[in-house]
């Protein structure tokens, strides 16, 4: 009978000193080899043999293979040269380790790009990234105030932050970052500026308006900034009248009727463009890359994100708690100094093999259920009883 038994106190020991892992008496002795070259060992008390397995070895191998797989477009029955259930067997503990975190380092990055991107199965991937390296990562469900204070916390304030300008990205900054300046992305306001306008803008105000939107994304220097200010504020000294003029609902009662108010804005779109860059220049979120000489936008970590996506691309089909772990092992490969496989391994293993933990659990809101005196079923046995029946055929209105 050979049976495949191993523990780390065996390993390094004398066979007459290694209990026999079936009669668990002492007086092993080497007896051969087995088909694969291991060494066959046999207990002179009950005489079963058996040979001993590194499963240490075998799964630190199979979390370097693991780590590969998620940086590259290879599959696992190549890195492994393996059947499948051999590879399902084999890559079954290592899954579920923990990719670590970078450890903060209390220096004071000059800027960080942070972003999020929508993924499979509900999920939200919120990033942080600096100039060369991926700084931080949180999973959550949305965009929210607490997803993105959950990963500002664990960071060291910057000097300035580039953002899209999220909700709730800001008012975790507002939060977590009080002293950072931030620099929100040009080409995300640009974006902004063309879903208002269009491209093709039928009047003045919106043809002037989207020339210095095209502007902004030119300016490289204070000189240019200030030339650019000076012609915003003289667009909106010519247009001030028409961005104020209002339409009442006596006027246009067919617009009144779906927006079900007395008067609005007559020139909403054009002024949404001049207001949004008018706020953005008072809080001085246009021009702060060129104070503290750092990118404009957003592009490196928006490089991320389709790293992120073309990792899931090239291991399509994965379940959902795969996904979670290839993704982080991709984007922890690009984090400052990461540990090799062989450390991650050994301080898994030092920490009492702690499972993968992903935060948020609860993702989908429970079903709001009404009071319990408030009866929902049909009584099957008389319909009629409450007034609910149940209802077969056509649903529309009776014919005359």
């Amino acid at each position: 009978m050979v049976c495949g038994f191993v523990t780390l106190e065996s390993v390094g020991r004398q066979a007459s000193q290694i209990k026999c892992p079936t009669c668990g008496l002492q007086g092993v002795k080497k007896n051969g080899k087995t088909s694969a070259g291991k060494t066959r060992y046999r207990c002179t008390k009950c005489g079963a043999s058996y040979s001993k397995h590194r499963t240490d070895v075998s799964e630190r191998e199979a979390l370097r293979a693991l780590i590969t797989y998620a940086q590259g477009k290879t599959e696992l029955a190549a890195l492994t040269n393996a059947s499948r259930w051999t590879i399902h067997r084999r890559f079954a503990p290592v899954w579920d380790v923990p990719t670590p975190h970078p450890q903060p380092t209390g220096e004071v990055l000059p800027y960080v790009f942070i972003d999020g991107t929508w993924l499979a199965h509900g999920w939200t991937l919120l990033i942080a990234r600096s100039q060369y390296h991926v700084e931080e990562w949180q999973w959550a469900t949305s965009e929210n105030s607490e997803a993105w204070v959950a990963l500002l916390e664990r960071m060291t304030p910057p000097d300035v932050v580039i953002t899209d300008g999220g909700g709730g990205a800001l008012k975790a900054l507002r939060r977590c970052w009080p002293n950072t300046r931030i620099q929100r992305c040009l080409v995300h306001i640009h974006r902004n500026n063309i879903a208002d306008l269009t491209r093709h803008p039928k009047t003045m105000a919106g043809k002037a308006l989207l020339e210095l939107s095209r502007q902004l994304l030119k300016v490289k220097t204070i000189a240019g900034a200030l030339k650019w200010q000076f012609l915003f504020h003289q667009l909106g000294q010519e247009y001030d009248t028409y961005f104020k003029e209002r339409t009442y609902a006596k006027d246009d009662p067919a617009q009144a009727l779906w927006r079900q108010r007395t008067w609005w804005y007559t020139h909403e779109r054009d002024r949404r463009v001049y207001y949004r860059l008018k706020r953005l220049l008072d809080s001085h979120q246009l021009f702060t890359f060129l104070e503290y000489n750092t990118p404009s936008t957003t592009n490196p970590v928006e490089s991320v994100n389709a790293l992120v996506a073309r990792t899931c691309e090239n291991h399509r089909g994965m379940s959902e708690n795969h996904m979670i772990a290839i993704i982080e092992w991709c984007l922890y490969s690009y984090t400052v100094h990461p540990l090799s496989a062989h450390q991650i391994y050994h301080n898994w293993c030092e920490s009492g093999r702690p499972s993968r933990q992903i935060v948020p659990k609860t993702r989908h809101k429970p079903k709001h259920e009404g009071p319990p005196e408030i009866d929902h079923t049909i009584d099957q046995q008389d319909p009629y009883s409450d007034g609910l029946t149940l209802h077969k055929g056509w649903a529309g209105r009776y014919k005359p």
